[in-house]
């Protein structure tokens, strides 16, 4: 039996993990299938390398017997070329004599050919020798070149090419002293180059690309050598000659398409070449120590800048715009293949390439007209060349860094290329551009091909210089000057633009289809069916928002007067005589159809933002009107390559077409609210909103998408962390692998994350769904009903104090619940303060600023009379109403302070120099300025309060002020994009004077600068406010304004200026502060919904008289007063009505304020009154008073015998102001 027996016969199981035989030896020699297997590897292995290394032996033996033996064929054909060259004289003398034939010399030239080394400077010196030889050879013999010789002689064009590359690029490791002479070698070798290229010039222009590549290095060994003492001026004179000569060849000896192949290499290799434009370059040159002067050419040419002249004069400016309108780049013949890594080359070459074209206009203007400098002069008659900037304009680098050509981060030391470009920047050719488009008075299609170069050339001008874009607007509007045209009769820029746009079929489609998304998206695939495109749809849309641009400047300097002329240039009417502006206001009934256009191209680009994004999630969006719009620094890299070569985008962004649009059409629209013009609800799109607007729960839903952001921690409680937080890759892809053990826990923990996966991507589509419908109401309100914005309004409003108040609207509910806190007390006593009568304002800002948004929370409000004793009166809501409605009348003042100022029409304002007399009075105590800024933030709040409360204020704001509530955003900044911009019609409720005094200005038609002698300056005023001295400031409105006179030309930027001084800038500090207190209290994109007329009328009701008959439908009775089943009014209601229809509208107004607290009825109705307004029953005794609750609009009325003792009774009351004593 075996020892180890344990009861059981059967075998134990033996396991072997060792991968050995069980029987094998532990310190033996490995055997078996895998240690054979092994084995036979290794040997292959080893096999593989001694094969690959013999293999490589043989193969640099190969190559090294390759090279001696075309070394000894190149040394032999070398030694029969010398031999050949020096005959009998066994060497090469200074005489350049003629070969006996010609097969003599295409038999040398293959010799030549055969074994010239670039880099060697002797074979340098034979193959200028053979050049020379040849050169005289054919002059001798008079023979033209043989078809034999052509590909020869290009075979040795390279050759010299690569021995000028070498040498160029030899310059930065050779001494300094040896530069003169490289510059001649280069001389003699450019030489050489020209005198192969005259045999051949049809192929010289076809290598045109190595021919004028060779050139730019040239010029940049020719600008090192000009850092060298003066001792080598004459061989760099010799090298600036030979480099004009190699340039001009090639253009002179061709014609016809070989010419117009050279001028493009040109323009592709030498014009974007940076050493033909960029100045010296010191630190990649070693230049001699001890030079005190910097060489300077002699001569003919000064500078560098002269040789750059004299190659501009040897070219044709006509052939130069063949060439760059025939095409992109040579080198960039597919947009796909160029990576981000190179679109900034690409943009600097524009540039470059543009900078140059320029010059070579400029130079031939100067050489055709005999000018004494290099302007472009009026270039508008030019249509080649405004085609050609169009072209390249905007694929060059953002202008707007360029300010300061040092900053650029594309091309270096461009000083040149910018002045160059900002030559564009031209008031002659802007003014006469339109005049010189118009043909006919009586617009024709023909002529919308030239309106679309015209309108796209001033397009990209505006576009890339921001700087001056209102500027060249300016110009573009003033149209051509009586000096430059003799008279200016024809159509202004605004009925030459507007005629053309309106005759497009891009503006007649979009205008009479609402769906005109199909219009702005130019790819018929894009809706997965076929609809029809306008063939010219690319031209149109840059014609009309080229008119858009100048529409909008125009309407910033025409009043209303000008806006509702009747003057129509269209008839022919010649406008000498009539103002600019005049003369560019549309006929009404041409403003409505515009208004229809903008209108339907507005919503689009709002509700259809999701399909015309083309990010939108498909992999390639459509090409639509956004991709002919972009600005280059608006493109990614992903979509840069559209920006190669000559062509390329124009204009704005979408985001930009969409502010123009909604900008323009709420100027439009502010004209037709102060004077109506268009038809009745011809601004409403009900028929685009069924099914948007209409229902409670989309209303809901637009509620909460509109605070769930601010408030997502408040609403979704502590669970916020975990709905945000991603889910591991686990559990996102669902991944079987599972802990033992707790595989239903994982199991529950992927259904968790799936749930919040699929909430948070219906939050997503919800908002991609309620997003663009927002803005639609905030960017476009005037397309919704008043009353449903108020609604929407209220809603905001409401949503917003439940989330802040712990899920309670009502104020008690509310401290019922803040109560219960730990430090309840505290926060409820935060929200108490003691008001005495006639110091309402000092008392709330002491009392209540240091709570900031706090004073949403409801508050408690405790008056005391002069003596100090507390008033009567329980605040439940209306004594809060008396503080805020009295508080809002002493926001004029504060102490000695006036805080704002009132115009002529009793509309108040912040007051300008408010500021300015704080500083005066305190010079030295900044702090009382941020105390000042503090009370105008506080006031600001104040007023938002009144709008948050539903509180109706007496209140009247000049519109202008009004107008930046909404155009700011919530710290009270301005927008950016569609912030407040003044305007000369803004100023008539600033000052009446200086309204009149600049429209004046405006349209004087002598000379304005001998005349009114001004300048760009104006005087603020600083008031000591404890002495009562006035001292004068003055400020320019503009850099060195003192400087700078007021001219016909520029008094609309005077105007302008002025303007922006007092309406924006003077009054910034405080209107920023106001701005920044009620942004906290309700959100600007709230107030966006309105304009300012609205805005007035949500904050202080409609100025229409009591309706009467509204306040009797929702009036409620109490007490004896209340109706029995008989439906019979008591007599004294009776008599009260009867006096209330005996009453003029101010008693009537007293009434209402004496029970509500306000003289205005709710803007929605007194049916939105709450509690509703009544009237209860206060005993028989006909000597008592009225007395009312404002804080429960209860009015307690006597009962009165007679119509007389009523009206007298209550008439008294509401006049006695006694405040809650009454009560």
């Amino acid at each position: 039996m075996h020892k180890t027996f344990t009861g059981s016969s059967r075998r134990q199981r033996q396991v072997n993990l060792s991968g050995r035989s069980p029987n094998a030896n532990p310190f033996g020699s490995r055997v078996g299938p895998q240690a054979t297997a092994a084995k036979l590897q290794e040997e292959r292995a080893e096999r593989q390398y001694q094969q690959a290394l013999e293999s490589g032996t043989r193969r640099a033996q190969r190559i090294w017997r390759g090279h001696m033996s075309r070394s000894e064929a190149a040394q032999q054909m070398r030694q029969e070329f010398m031999d050949q060259e020096l005959g009998t004289q066994k060497k090469i003398t200074k005489t350049v004599l003629a070969y006996e034939s010609q097969d003599e010399a295409l038999l040398q030239l293959r010799r030549l050919l055969f074994f010239f080394e670039p880099s060697s400077h002797a074979d340098q010196a034979l193959i200028i020798s053979f050049c020379h030889r040849f050169d005289v050879t054919v002059r001798y013999h008079m023979l033209d070149t043989p078809t034999r010789y052509t590909h020869a002689l290009l075979r040795l064009q390279n050759k010299i090419l690569a021995a000028i590359n070498h040498r160029c690029t030899q310059t930065q490791s050779v001494q300094p002293e040896a530069i003169p002479q490289d510059s001649h070698t280069v001389a003699e070798l450019l030489g050489a180059l020209s005198e192969v290229s005259n045999q051949i010039p049809g192929a010289s222009a076809n290598n045109g690309a190595s021919y004028f590549e060779s050139i730019s290095l040239v010029i940049d060994h020719l600008k090192a050598s000009v850092c060298l003492p003066t001792s080598g001026n004459s061989r760099q004179e010799e090298l600036a000659n030979k480099i004009l000569d190699a340039v001009k060849l090639p253009l002179r000896l061709n014609s016809g398409a070989k010419l117009s192949e050279a001028y493009k290499w040109l323009s592709n290799r030498l014009f974007i070449h940076r050493g033909l434009t960029d100045s010296l370059d010191a630190s990649k040159i070693r230049v001699i120590s001890d030079s005190k002067t910097t060489s300077t050419f002699s001569g003919w040419f000064s500078t560098f800048e002269d040789f750059v002249a004299r190659l501009a004069d040897s070219l044709d400016y006509g052939q130069l715009v063949v060439a760059i309108r025939s095409g992109q780049r040579a080198d960039a013949t597919s947009a796909s293949t160029v990576g981000p890594s190179e679109i900034d080359s690409i943009k600097d070459a524009n540039y470059r390439l543009l900078g140059m074209f320029i010059y070579v206009k400029s130079r031939s203007r100067r050489a055709s007209e005999g000018t004494g400098n290099d302007d472009l002069g009026d270039y508008s008659t030019d249509s080649n060349f405004i085609d050609v900037v169009t072209r390249l304009l905007p694929s060059i680098p953002d202008l707007s860094l360029m300010v300061d050509p040092r900053s650029s981060k594309y091309a270096q030391n461009t000083q040149f290329l910018f002045d160059q470009v900002h030559k564009l920047v031209d008031e002659t050719s802007l003014r006469n551009l339109t005049s010189n488009a118009q043909e006919t008075v009586k617009f024709q299609r023909p002529s919308v091909a030239r309106a679309t170069l015209y309108a796209n050339f001033a397009l990209t001008l505006v576009r890339n210089f921001p700087s001056e874009a209102d500027q060249m607007r300016m110009w573009l509007f003033l149209g051509p000057s009586q000096t430059s045209h003799g008279s200016s009769a024809g159509q202004s820029a605004i009925q030459f633009f507007w005629n053309a746009a309106k005759h497009t079929e891009t503006f007649a489609q979009v205008r009479n289809d609402r769906q005109s998304i199909k219009y702005i998206v130019l790819d018929a695939k894009f809706f997965g069916e076929f609809h029809q495109i306008p063939p010219t749809a690319e031209s149109d849309w840059r014609v009309i928002l080229m008119f858009l641009e100048l529409y909008t400047f125009v309407l910033k300097v025409m009043n209303d007067d000008e806006f509702f002329s009747t003057a129509d240039s269209n008839t022919g009417e010649d406008v000498l005589g009539l103002s600019h502006t005049r003369a560019s206001a549309l006929p009404l009934v041409d403003v409505q159809d515009l208004v229809t256009f903008l209108k339907n191209l507005g919503l689009s680009l709002y509700l259809d933002a999701t399909r015309l994004d083309s990010n939108s999630g498909r992999p390639s969006g459509p090409r639509s009107i956004a991709d002919l719009f972009k600005m280059p620094q608006d493109i990614s890299a992903a979509d840069e390559s559209s920006l190669i070569g000559p062509s390329g985008p124009t204009g704005a962004s979408l985001t930009y077409m969409t502010t123009l649009v909604t900008g323009l059409l709420r100027m439009i629209y502010e004209r037709d609210s102060r004077r109506a013009f268009l038809p009745k609800d011809h601004w409403l799109m009900n028929d685009r909103f069924n099914g948007i607007f209409t229902t409670d729960e989309l209303f809901k839903s637009l509620i909460q998408m509109e605070v769930e952001n601010a408030t997502k921690d408040e609403a979704n409680g502590g669970d916020t962390e975990m709905e945000d937080r991603p889910a591991s890759p686990s559990q996102e892809s669902g991944s079987p692998n599972r802990i033992i053990g707790t595989g239903r826990a994982q199991r529950l923990a992927q259904q968790d994350s799936l749930r919040r996966q699929q909430n948070r991507a219906f939050s997503e589509r919800q908002r991609l769904f309620l997003r663009p419908r927002f803005d639609v109401m905030e960017n476009m309100p005037y397309t919704i009903p008043f009353m449903k914005r108020v609604h929407l309004f209220r809603e905001f409003v409401k949503t917003d104090k439940v989330l802040r108040r712990f899920g309670h609207e009502e104020a008690e509910y509310w401290r019922h619940a803040v109560h219960s806190h730990a430090n309840g007390a505290s926060l409820l006593e935060r929200q108490r303060a003691s008001i005495r009568r006639g110091h309402e304002m000092k008392d709330a800002f002491e009392q209540f600023y240091q709570i900031g948004d706090s004073l949403k929370e409801p508050i408690q409000i405790v008056f005391l009379d002069s003596f100090g004793t507390v008033e009567a009166g329980i605040d439940g809501g209306g004594v809060t109403k008396e503080f805020l409605t009295s508080l809002a009348t002493q926001i004029e003042k504060y102490e000695s302070l006036d805080m704002f100022v009132e115009n002529e029409q009793n509309l108040i304002y912040p007051n300008p120099s408010a500021i300015d007399d704080i500083k005066e009075t305190y010079p030295y105590e900044p702090r009382q300025v941020d105390e000042t800024l503090k009370k105008f933030e506080f006031v600001g709040r104040v007023i938002g309060k009144c709008l948050y409360e539903e509180i109706l204020v007496d209140l009247n704001f000049a519109p202008f002020f009004l107008q930046k509530w909404s155009l700011c955003d919530e710290t009270g900044a301005p927008l950016k994009e569609s912030g407040f911009r003044a305007t000369l019609d803004d100023l008539r409720y600033y000052d009446e004077d200086l309204y009149r005094g600049l429209l004046s200005l405006k349209n004087y038609g002598g000379d304005v600068e001998s005349d009114y002698n001004i300048d760009f300056t104006t005087i603020d005023t600083a008031k000591n406010l404890d002495t009562g001295e006035v001292r004068n400031i003055s400020r320019p409105l503009r850099p060195d304004g003192a400087n700078v006179k007021v001219t016909s030309e520029n008094r609309l930027f005077y105007v302008f200026a002025t303007a922006r001084h007092r309406l924006v800038l003077q009054p910034s500090r405080q209107t920023n502060a106001f701005l920044r207190g009620l942004s906290s209290m309700i959100k600007p994109q709230w107030l966006r919904m309105f304009n300012q007329n609205e805005v007035q009328t949500l904050l202080s009701g409609t100025t229409a008289p009591l309706d009467l008959n509204d306040l009797r439908r929702n009036i409620s009775y109490s007490g004896v007063y209340q109706i029995g089943t008989d439906g019979l009014e008591h007599p004294t209601i009776q008599h009260f009505w009867r006096v209330m229809e005996s009453l003029d509208e101010q008693d009537k107004r007293a009434v209402i304020k004496f029970v509500t607290s306000t003289p205005r009825a709710p803007l929605l109705g007194f049916g939105q009154l709450n509690p509703p307004f009544t009237i209860r029953d206060s005993g028989r005794d006909e000597v008592r008073l009225p007395t009312s609750s404002t804080c429960v609009n209860l009015l307690k009325l006597p009962m009165y015998s007679s119509f007389e003792v009523l009206r007298e009774k209550l008439l008294y009351a509401v006049s006695a102001g006694a405040g809650f004593d009454l009560s």
